[in-house]
């Protein structure tokens, strides 16, 4: 029971962590008045919160989570290009299977997902220029056009060309659609 605990905790601060470091990656990438001081105070806010947990016992995933770091950059900086699920593993030393389980364990979903959102992300804020939608879609990563409006559709709840005419009519803001992007349950953060 106790090492249930133990591990129901860890998986709390991984998440909370993701989302500290998410609103940081939000803060960046939107540019809103404000956005260098907000970035800022999130990283210290993430420091901090890293400093307070610290002296907590590590979890399995724990030793990994370094590995699943690079993992995120490496998405991060080639979300435009293809990627799979073996070549991401393979350059963090890991198999697939391990590497699957283990970036589960450290952000709370499958790093397919993650990709697949990081591309979302790329995509909404390109939407707000007046490029194609296909232009837009292959440069967030997406090969096919239909595959990115079905994942936009089902993420964000509207098609991508519903979001661009929102958007030019000031009906939708590009921070709304942004806070859909993190499932992290709120409710389980202390």
């Amino acid at each position: 029971s106790t090492r249930k605990e133990s591990s129901a905790a860890s998986d709390v601060y991984k998440r909370q962590t993701v989302l500290m470091l998410e609103t940081i990656r939000s803060e960046m990438s939107i540019r809103s008045p404000g956005w260098r001081e907000a970035a800022f105070a999130e990283f210290i806010r993430v420091m901090i919160y890293l400093i307070r947990i610290s002296k907590l016992p590590d979890s399995e995933s724990g030793q990994y989570s370094f590995q699943i770091g690079r993992a995120i950059r490496l998405m991060e900086e080639k979300v435009s290009q293809e990627l799979t699920l073996k070549s991401i593993a393979e350059s963090v030393n890991m198999s697939e299977s391990s590497f699957r389980h283990r970036f589960l364990a450290v952000t709370g979903m499958s790093p397919i997902r993650y990709l697949i959102r990081l591309r979302l992300k790329k995509a909404l804020l390109l939407l707000t220029s007046p490029t194609s939608i296909s232009s837009i879609a292959l440069l967030s990563g997406f090969a096919d056009q239909n595959y990115f409006s079905r994942q936009f559709k089902k993420q964000f709840g509207i098609t991508p060309h519903e979001f661009q005419k929102k958007y030019a009519a000031q009906q939708l803001s590009v921070n709304e659609l942004l806070t859909g992007l993190m499932d992290i349950d709120l409710s389980l953060i202390h």
